[in-house]
């Protein structure tokens, strides 16, 4: 069976959340169907990270724009022009016609059973003639995205577009997610979500990410690190950062004076650099190709997020890393809804704080939590359970 593979970012290295979920979803198809991959890379030297991937894919063709991947600040005329679109913006900036054509001639020449659409953003790529199946792979709810961070936001023009583009992607998904035969949502809880949009609840089906157990985690040496990873230019990380730097860490500080936060991320907006100037307990470290050394020295991990949707994927690394994680239910949301697997969950700043100077001062309570956290993701998001998934799902296109 030949698949044609349509996804947002080149998923190699996989650094991301969004890039470690597509990567190991074709890792697993092409063990055993005919993978054609295509994406965006927001500049041609990057396009070298294709190589491994075309040893497992039957072809890798990759489509070079900025787009997909820029920061707000340096396309502003681009978001203008999108606001008179009826298409989201996420839909929006990733629609390019170097694109459309490539996926037109793919297409034509090589008469896939099926279409593969890793996340919303590439779904204006859907042929006007439907030939095999279509699948949809969920990363987010789009619409409830923006519907958060218009909630959370100060009144401003990114509270006005946010609400905009929250009308235009409930609009978006209730026309285009119909139009699927089979969907993966990325945690049961968006599930129903999805049916709620117009899938058929027969049609979707929960796909775990898979992890290997990488144990770094041992509290002989650790320090009083707190680690955050997580991409910065994306809205509900910096509001999440945030309210954390300025109503859970003071809290923290002032019982154990010699903590430290580190950040990491790639494109830390203003704000979040500036903390990172004014004191000296904060780091902020922008993207670096290679964490372990701070996931080896981190006494926890945090995701203070106050708004999004689908699964935090970071999470689910941290405690596959065996680290303890101390989350917002709203960050939480689509593993766990209560304390469980070495991850705790805290809405108010005085539980967040409690709960990490708690596992910072108490090596016990540490190692329970790691444990707790290998053996959540040894049973529930190991490859099996995703292969089973991916292979119950696609034998249907041969029937």
């Amino acid at each position: 069976m030949k698949i044609l593979f349509l996804t947002p970012r080149l998923p190699f290295p996989p650094k991301s959340g969004g890039q470690i979920k597509t990567f190991k979803t074709i890792k697993l198809l092409a063990k055993k169907y005919k993978v054609f991959l295509v994406c965006f890379c927001s500049n041609s030297k990057k396009t070298t990270a294709k190589k491994p991937l075309e040893k497992i894919c039957q072809r890798v063709e990759v489509i070079v724009s900025p787009y997909p991947t820029a920061e707000f600040k340096d396309i502003k005329t681009f978001i203008f022009r999108s606001l008179f679109s009826p298409l989201p913006f996420i839909v929006f900036r990733h629609y390019h016609r170097e694109m459309k054509d490539l996926v037109e001639r793919l297409i034509k020449k090589e008469k896939f059973e099926a279409l593969h659409i890793d996340h919303l953003a590439m779904a204006s790529y859907l042929p006007k003639k439907k030939e095999g199946l279509w699948f949809l792979e969920e990363h987010n709810i789009e619409s409830e995205i923006n519907w958060g961070i218009f909630k959370k936001e100060s009144w401003n023009k990114f509270k006005i577009f946010s609400f905009l583009e929250a009308l235009k992607a409930i609009l978006y998904e209730k026309r285009i997610i119909p139009k699927f035969d089979y969907i993966f949502a990325i945690s049961k809880e968006d599930k129903k979500k999805l049916v709620r949009l117009g899938a058929k609840k027969e049609k979707v089906f929960f796909l775990p990410t898979s992890f290997e157990i990488r144990n770094l985690f041992s509290s002989q040496k650790r320090t009083s690190l707190i680690l955050f990873v997580g991409g910065l230019a994306w809205w509900p990380n910096k509001d999440g950062l945030l309210w954390f730097y300025e109503k859970v860490y003071p809290l923290v500080k002032k019982e154990i004076p010699k903590v430290k936060l580190v950040i990491i991320g790639a494109h830390p907006p203003k704000e979040i650099a500036r903390i990172g100037e004014e004191d000296s307990s904060v780091q902020v470290k922008g993207y670096l190709p290679e964490i372990k050394p701070f996931l080896s020295q981190a006494g926890v991990f945090i995701v203070p997020i106050r708004a999004g949707s689908g699964v935090r994927i970071k999470i689910l690394d941290a405690l596959s890393f065996g680290l303890p994680v101390v989350s917002t239910k709203k960050g939480a949301e689509g593993i766990v809804n209560k304390d469980e697997g070495g991850l705790i969950l805290a809405d108010e700043p005085e539980k967040f704080a409690k709960t990490i100077i708690d596992i910072l001062k108490n090596k016990k309570l540490a190692e329970e939590l790691s444990r707790a956290g290998l053996e959540f993701i040894k049973n529930r998001y190991n490859e099996e359970k995703t292969r089973l998934v991916l292979e119950k799902v696609y034998q249907r296109v041969s029937h």
